[in-house]
């Protein structure tokens, strides 16, 4: 049966990032073939279907009600709510029932490589990742409507960043770990955004297919896993072999607990890498809400935490973010987001001190152990940074969604 393909999805394969291409080349990756095209504009009109239909039976049976039996369940595991109803029962029975594919070693090597990666992996989540992906107007067109720009990027990524630190932290993704926790809950907050959505009158289904969709949500894995990690190489963070299996690994697990189709999920790197250039030809089509999103997310080290010189400090932090934005998507997607283009002093800063560090990880007894070790503390100093005291909620900036639901 064919299926309507949404209006957002172009007749042919747009042009992606002059270093996306390259590296997709260096691999030997190919444009999408008619079929993985065809695929990539039909899974815009779907979604979660198992967690789509878990949220409406919360709904229907009241959320005072079933909203604790969730958190129960999440916490400590659905056989700890005796209570529970069939549908709560038959969803977490299912994604507590972990897969035969899933290797526990795999996982842990790749969370640490990801540790590894520190702040200049973080760089890449936001000022690429993120930032870059405000080109994706279709999936603005959700953002938007959640009031990503009442919340403010900066919130919003917080948030982003305790997930990702949450899943990569050691024995996150343990059964009932932080990371496993902290997933579920995204999905969770994905089904009720996907439901207050589409119910919106403005909302065109035909034009723009189904809020939070599979291949938007596929972008999105890749682009917080994969990409942050292709991109560390760029700047002189070098893996083992091993490593970015590992990394693939744990890509593929939290997709599979996020609600992602078996079609998405990486199988190893190169495969990873395959998804997140294949998504960029579907989705890189900027609007007026590129800017829209953009412009402020590149002003938010404005207002950023810094004890010594905070204005200087300020002004250097986001002239240094521009330039990771910049030297990684280049001056054409630059435009495209309303920025300026600025060289791209900081990657090319970074790559010594990379390539030294990866090199004496890699050689030394337990050295991949003390960079998880100090790469783990950036990463909890930049959150701090960009925070402060604060604490980054998973789920806050959309928490009004959930409550009109």
């Amino acid at each position: 049966m064919n299926v309507a393909i949404p209006a957002r999805h172009p007749d042919h394969p747009r042009p992606v990032p002059a270093m996306v291409r390259s590296f997709a080349q260096l691999l030997g990756l190919q444009k999408p073939t008619p079929e993985q095209w065809r695929s990539l504009g039909e899974r815009l009109t779907v979604g979660d279907e198992p967690m789509d239909r878990l949220v409406e039976w919360m709904i229907s049976a009241g959320m005072e009600q079933t909203r604790p039996l969730f958190d129960r369940a999440l916490a400590d595991g659905i056989d700890s709510v005796p209570e529970a109803p069939e549908p709560l029962r038959e969803f977490f029975v299912q994604i507590e029932t972990i897969p035969d594919w899933v290797d526990p070693d795999k996982l842990r090597r790749g969370a640490r490589a990801l540790r590894i990666g520190g702040a200049d992996g973080m760089y890449v989540a936001r000022d690429v990742a993120l930032l870059g992906g405000y080109q994706f107007s279709g999936f603005n067109k959700t953002l938007l409507r959640t009031g990503a720009l009442e919340k403010g990027s900066n919130k919003r990524f917080a948030e982003t960043m305790q997930w990702a630190m949450d899943v990569i932290s050691e024995s996150g993704l343990d059964p009932l770990g932080v990371g496993y926790r902290s997933t579920i809950r995204v999905r969770l907050i994905h089904a009720f955004v996907r439901r207050h959505v589409e119910a919106m009158p403005d909302w065109r289904g035909d034009e723009w297919g189904v809020p939070v969709n599979q291949t938007d949500m596929a972008a999105t894995l890749v682009g917080a896993l994969i990409a942050p990690s292709a991109g560390g190489i760029g700047m002189g963070i070098l893996p083992a072999p091993a490593d970015l299996d590992g990394i693939a690994h744990v890509t593929r697990y939290v997709g599979w607990l996020i609600g992602v189709q078996d079609e998405w999920l990486p199988r190893s790197f190169r495969d990873g890498v395959r998804v997140l250039y294949h998504t960029l030809t579907a989705l890189a089509a900027p609007d007026e809400s590129t800017k829209q999103l953009a412009v402020p997310m590149a002003d938010d080290p404005m207002a950023w935490n810094y004890r010594n010189l905070p204005g200087l400090r300020r002004r250097v932090a986001r002239a240094q973010h521009l330039s990771v934005t910049s030297g990684f998507l280049g001056p054409r997607a630059m435009r495209a987001l309303g920025l300026a283009y600025v060289p791209p002093w900081y990657p090319l800063l970074r790559i010594p001190v990379n390539v030294t560090r990866s090199v004496a990880a890699l050689a030394l007894p337990g050295g991949m152990e003390r960079a998880a070790d100090r790469g783990q503390r950036e990463q909890e100093d930049l959150l701090h940074t960009m925070i402060g005291d604060a604490e980054a909620t998973i789920g806050d900036s959309a928490a009004h969604v959930v409550r009109v639901a």
